[in-house]
């Protein structure tokens, strides 16, 4: 009988990314240590990226001083008014851009910005039934007389003004929008704080738990096959303990490059597919 092999969560975390002799013995490892690894592992990357949304968070959401001076820089004197069913504002056509400056700082302009997030138009003279013959490609917000598009970059979702349900006319101005801002942004971004607290270790968490065992599922197949191919025998379930540590040199990829600004497209799942590949070749009963 094979005696079982019961590295640390270190040991696995280090050697998962180097060490060919530790994937020879993942197959002595019980199911039940490799995921509890998956889940420490899952748990200690969502807190890392949590980390660094905090340090970032200036550079993620501009302060309330410079979302003001924004405002006041880019957005030109404007007068409106809304009845519940019609936009009217003065002037009629106004687009603002939401992106990244040269110095990574999340700004709002009117003009182009080093990278730009999302637009937000207004153009009151375009009825939303004109304005959907040629719906709009850019991510963003988009207002015209009588309804509004959102678009996502998968898709866009247009509605009525009249399904908001209001019933009276609010009229509006710069400075009226300016003093609406200086008090609601203070509030909005510590909900947004609290929000993202518990969402980006939420996320990172369920991904990588999910990622590990779709991915490990659709390369069993694979595995299996070969293996009948060469008449090997194996645990089903070694398929999917493999790749709870081969996600892990690929997060860790995707990780750097990330903090490096650097794009490789798929490239975190090559290294997923050759660590798997490795762990296959191998593989011991």
């Amino acid at each position: 009988m094979t005696k079982n092999y019961r590295p640390s969560f270190f040991d696995s975390l280090l050697k998962s990314c180097y060490d060919t002799d530790f994937y020879k013995n993942i197959s002595r490892i019980p199911f039940l240590r490799s995921l509890v690894f998956l889940v420490l592992f899952s748990i200690c990357v969502g807190l890392f990226a949590l980390a660094i949304m905090w340090v970032f968070w200036s550079q993620l959401f501009p302060s309330q001083q410079t979302l003001i001076s924004d405002f006041d820089i880019a957005v030109p004197t404007i007068e409106g008014q809304f009845d519940g069913q019609s936009l009217s504002v003065e002037p009629s056509d106004i687009t603002l851009l939401l992106g990244y400056d040269n110095q990574g700082q999340f700004r709002l302009s009117n003009e182009s910005l080093f990278f730009e997030a999302l637009q937000l138009q207004l153009h009151d003279e375009l009825s939303l039934e004109e304005a959907l013959k040629e719906p709009p490609s850019t991510p963003g917000a988009y207002l015209y007389k009588d309804g509004y598009i959102l678009h996502d970059s998968l898709r866009n979702r247009s509605s009525l003004y009249t399904g908001f349900g209001i019933d009276q006319v609010i009229e509006f101005n710069k400075d009226q929008l300016t003093t609406l801002i200086s008090g609601f942004y203070p509030l909005a971004e510590e909900w947004l704080k609290r929000l993202f607290t518990f969402l980006t270790p939420a996320l990172v968490f369920f991904y990588l738990i999910f990622s590990s065992l779709l991915l490990g599922m659709f390369f069993s197949f694979y595995g299996l096959v070969l293996f009948l191919l060469l008449r090997r025998k194996v645990r089903i379930l070694y398929f999917l303990q493999l790749s709870f540590y081969c996600i892990v040199p690929s997060t860790l990829f995707a990780l750097i490059t990330a903090f490096l600004s650097i794009s490789v497209t798929f490239m975190p799942f090559i290294v997923y597919s050759i660590f798997y590949l490795v762990g296959l070749h191998v593989y011991q009963e």
